[in-house]
């Protein structure tokens, strides 16, 4: 039985859940992956704490992220391919915008189709909430890019300021000098938010985090004297990787895309007794398969002499 609230080693937490766990690396990184899709879990100290069991809504919401996730990762490798030279820097909007994620009026707008301010508010709490999800599934893939050595990536924090010339506002930017400045900055104005990181605006201040969010972003940009403050990811490729990788991924989504569908209208033996509900649920439990994420290098394969058995 799971207890809340105390330390577990990942691999005793692993036996606590029912989950196998036979290494490191990826394995761990799969068995958590996995933890996270029913609970709340903390890292500190090496350890894990797990702090509550996800509302069913929320285990929903998961599933809803790592779906949006696996049909994203494709499109963010021909992005990467597309690009003339081996390194780029991006912001998380233009990243967005290449991946069709977002369109431009989500992040600028010179005019809001919205009858009030109210309206106005309420798109602005929209864009300040759904960033982070925006940015955690770019971060997410180029994480397990990293981890397949298709990428190296850093994020870079950049600052923002605007001023008048020639009676237009113009906006420079240039890369932050002194993170550790901007860091010990937003430490203490977490602190006069009773926050310990970002995402707790979203857990601790509920309809009203897109405003908070707003404000702690302002107050920080204000005191070092900056419009505002954004990062850029700084990612390095490996173009011949990534070719390899997104090869084996759309042959395989062809493959099992052309035998789902050839079962699903068979007409062979027993098969044409089959209603055309009770097919679909077949195909989907044991041939249709979605989860693109998958290490195929580490695929349990069934040898030939296990068949003979």
């Amino acid at each position: 039985m799971i207890e809340y609230n105390r330390e577990y080693r990942l691999r005793e937490l692993c036996n606590e859940l029912n989950i196998e766990l036979k290494g490191g690396g990826k394995q761990a990184k799969n068995a958590i992956s996995k933890i996270e899709q029913n609970y709340d879990i903390e890292k500190t100290n090496g350890k894990y704490i797990v702090l509550r069991e996800l509302t069913e809504y929320e285990k929903l919401e998961i599933q809803r992220y790592h779906k949006a996730k696996q049909y994203i990762e494709p499109i963010m490798y021909k992005m990467l391919l597309s690009v003339p030279d081996n390194n780029i820097v991006k912001s998380i909007p233009k990243l967005a915008r290449a991946l069709s994620m977002v369109n431009e009026n989500y992040y600028y707008c010179d005019s809001y189709p919205f009858d009030d301010d109210i309206d106005v508010a309420s798109y602005v709490n929209f864009i300040s909430e759904t960033q982070p999800l925006i940015s955690k599934i770019i971060d997410d893939i180029l994480e397990d890019m990293q981890e397949r050595s298709l990428v190296l990536w850093h994020k870079e924090l950049w600052y923002a300021t605007k001023k008048r010339v020639d009676n237009k506002q113009v906006t420079a930017t240039h890369k932050c000098e002194d993170e550790s400045l901007f860091l010990r900055t937003q430490e203490l104005v977490w602190h006069e938010y009773g926050i310990e990181k970002e995402k707790d605006i979203f857990t601790q201040y509920g309809s009203k985090s897109g405003i908070i969010y707003n404000d702690i972003h302002n107050k920080i940009s204000d005191k070092l004297n900056i419009s505002f403050y954004y990062y850029k990811r700084n990612i390095t490729l490996n173009k011949e990787g990534i070719k390899e990788r997104l090869t084996q991924l759309e042959y395989r989504k062809l493959t099992n895309q052309y035998v789902y569908d050839k079962l699903l209208n068979s007409n062979k033996g027993v098969l044409k007794y089959l209603n055309d509900d009770v097919m679909k649920r077949c195909c989907d439990f044991g041939i249709k398969i979605s989860d693109i994420e998958m290490d195929l290098e580490n695929q349990n394969l069934i040898s030939d002499s296990e068949y003979e058995k």
